[in-house]
């Protein structure tokens, strides 16, 4: 946990008050809450009691057990910065303040902070709010000391302690997050929340640490009840009775129970690759969580899938060319890069990696590859129309609107053997840069003028040899 001395603070050393309360029978207003209970004091103003010094309102029988001290022990507050003294814990650079807080919550007890002698500690840091008897029961440290040295790694996750309001579910036990009654951890590669209470419980590894073994999602073979020994895969608990019920998760092949398996449906990725299907199936809780990760994460790599996958469908072989022609276009020309970042700059904010690492995809790039070839009318907002509109523009900034471009290409020894520049080169709009799979160079490093020519026309003449070459041997 944080504590004071990693801010270099010395901690001020708390002097609470020890005077108890002095109770009396006292009418009061019908909106007061009990100052223990949280009831309001409505049809008991003849059972009411009040103290003396502080003014804290409980039920008679509620007075027995407020063991608070009574808050007339504190110093009087400052009318100018309403600041009684200042402490440092858990990091947190906490300040007494009297304020009229009727919605917000104490982030110890979760009890209404307005009704406590409208005193409590906030800290100027991360906003944290309490009551001043409940700093003893303090289990959050301050977002700015966490930020620094505390991430708790269990089975692969990175939790850290979050600040936000979360109206989502617990991961282990799927009750509602609040922060307010206990505190809420997330993780900082897969993104899943979990109670404070509930991360130690938590037996699924992370889905970051499970697909670095690359290929490990493309599962062989169904398992069944009988091999499993009618055991949970998840949790070990046994099939028996009457209220269980045994479901099947078609990505790890493997059965679940009702708590780990909640009939949720996903894009199953062995089925993209072996056959091109899209139709989700039921998976239990874990692999959703692994599918929902792999569907923003790029981690399906075409190179470690080929050698399984034995025939690949042209939808991906004509994306792929086109984005090695892209790269090769962006990393031989650096004299237009900057005309490349404004043709890019869509690829870019999107899919930061993908000009790194252009042969491996994530779940949702080929979902819209899937849909740009499949449907009549697809948005321009999806993965591959934006890259084949990029790769228009390149090419057409390449070979007919950059002339810094088309001074370094070359044109076919065999069917155009003219320069780039010339006239007539306009007619067979075909320009040619020794960089491009469809084109072929000189292999002779000696020679001065290397022509370069098209494969295909290589092919309807094997005889062809470079005229620089040829001259070369002929004068020897």
């Amino acid at each position: 946990m944080g504590c004071a001395s990693s801010r270099n603070v010395t901690p001020i050393a708390r002097e609470w008050p020890n005077e108890p309360h002095h109770f009396y029978k006292q009418k009061v207003c019908w909106n007061r809450l009990c100052s223990l209970c949280d009831q309001f004091l409505v049809g008991y103003m003849n059972y009411s009691a009040q103290c003396t010094k502080c003014n804290a309102t409980v039920h008679k029988w509620c007075a027995p057990r407020f063991k608070s001290f009574c808050m007339k022990g504190f110093p009087d507050v400052d009318r100018k910065e309403k600041l009684v003294k200042q402490i440092y814990y858990e990091g947190h650079k906490l300040v007494l303040v009297k304020k009229q807080f009727h919605t917000r919550r104490c982030w110890c007890c979760a009890g209404y902070v307005g009704r406590y002698y409208h005193l409590c500690y906030v800290c100027k840091v991360c906003n944290f709010i309490c009551h001043p008897h409940c700093i003893g029961n303090m289990k959050l440290t301050c977002k700015t000391v966490q930020k620094d040295n505390f991430c708790n790694e269990i089975q692969g996750h990175k939790f850290v302690l979050t600040y936000k309001k979360l109206w989502t579910q617990c991961e282990k036990c799927h009750f509602n997050l609040d922060i307010f009654l206990t505190p809420a951890y997330k993780c900082k590669e897969c993104g899943i929340k979990v109670h404070s209470d509930c991360k130690h419980f938590y037996n699924f590894e992370c889905p970051s640490t499970y697909l670095s073994l690359g290929i490990a999602f493309l599962h062989e073979g169904d398992s069944t009840v009988m091999t499993q020994k009618f055991f949970c895969y998840g949790c070990d608990r046994d099939f028996y009775g009457c209220e269980r019920e045994s479901r099947f998760c078609h990505f790890s092949k493997r059965f679940y129970c009702i708590n780990c398996h909640s009939n949720h449906s996903e894009i199953l990725p062995d089925r993209v690759l072996l056959h091109w299907d899209f139709a989700p199936d039921t998976v239990c809780d874990w692999s959703r969580l692994v599918l929902r990760y792999m569907h923003s994460k790029s981690f399906i790599s075409l190179d470690e899938v080929s050698s399984l996958v034995t025939q690949l469908h042209r939808e991906l072989i004509s994306i792929e060319r086109i984005l090695l022609e892209i790269i090769s276009y962006y990393e031989n020309l650096p004299e237009c890069k900057k005309a490349f970042d404004k043709i890019l700059y869509k690829i870019k904010n999107c899919w930061p990696n993908l000009l790194e690492t252009p042969l491996h995809f994530s779940l949702s790039n080929f979902e819209d590859i899937y849909k740009c070839f499949n449907c009549e009318n697809p948005s321009k907002d999806l993965f591959c129309p934006i890259v084949i509109e990029s790769h228009e523009k390149i090419i057409q900034h390449v070979r007919h609107n950059c002339k810094t471009c088309i001074s370094k290409s070359y044109s076919c020894a065999i069917c155009c053997p003219v320069s780039p520049d010339s006239e007539i080169n306009k007619e067979f709009e075909d320009v040619l840069y020794p960089f491009e799979n469809s084109v072929i160079k000189c292999p002779d490093e000696e020679c001065t003028f290397p022509v370069c020519v098209h494969r295909r026309c290589l092919k309807k003449n094997p005889d062809f040899v470079c005229p620089n070459c040829k001259s070369k041997i002929e004068d020897k």
